[in-house]
């Protein structure tokens, strides 16, 4: 992410644009670093623009305009386990810095004993900025996995048991 914002900030297009696409990953990839099942098929398919054959390497800034220059230039990286997202206790780092709603990837298709990551970008001295939701590492290469639980099947409610109250 500093190199990203680095070339962004110098206006190095080629660079930046080579080091987003880098995080982009290929169907195959989304396979590797989730459960296999029936959860997982239905995410795959609800899915949209999160790999290369969505075609999100398309979508790039406009070429005859500069990159926008950014103040966000501080890198804080958080890091979160499969099993500590399920657990999502308390005062951990997995209850404290990630979205309810990775705990709902991580129980219904995240790979167990794979780690999660978000990034914040903030600008110096300020404590809020722009998180970044969620990253994990294939081999050499991070993946960008942005906001996985929108792709999540809704769950069906169980059915209310006889004289039981309505739900909220």
């Amino acid at each position: 992410m500093r190199s990203i914002v680095l070339a962004q900030n110098a206006g190095e297009r080629e660079r930046f644009l080579a080091l987003m696409r880098s995080l982009v990953p290929t169907r195959a990839e989304l396979v590797q670093v989730l459960r296999p099942g029936p959860a997982t098929e239905a995410f795959l398919a609800a899915s949209k623009e999160r790999t290369v054959e969505d075609g999100l390497l398309e979508r790039e800034p406009p070429a005859d305009k500069p990159l926008p220059k950014t103040e966000r230039t501080e890198v804080v990286v958080h890091a979160a386990t499969t099993e500590e997202l399920v657990a999502y206790a308390k005062g951990t780092t997995a209850y404290q810095e990630f979205p309810g709603g990775m705990r709902r990837f991580a129980e219904r298709v995240a790979a167990p004993g794979r780690t999660w990551y978000v990034v914040e970008m903030l600008e110096p001295g300020k404590d809020l900025g722009t998180r970044i939701t969620c990253f994990t590492r294939l081999g050499e290469r991070f993946l960008l996995i942005a906001k996985p639980w929108r792709a999540l099947p809704r769950e069906e409610e169980p059915p209310a048991e006889e004289g039981a109250a309505e739900p909220r």
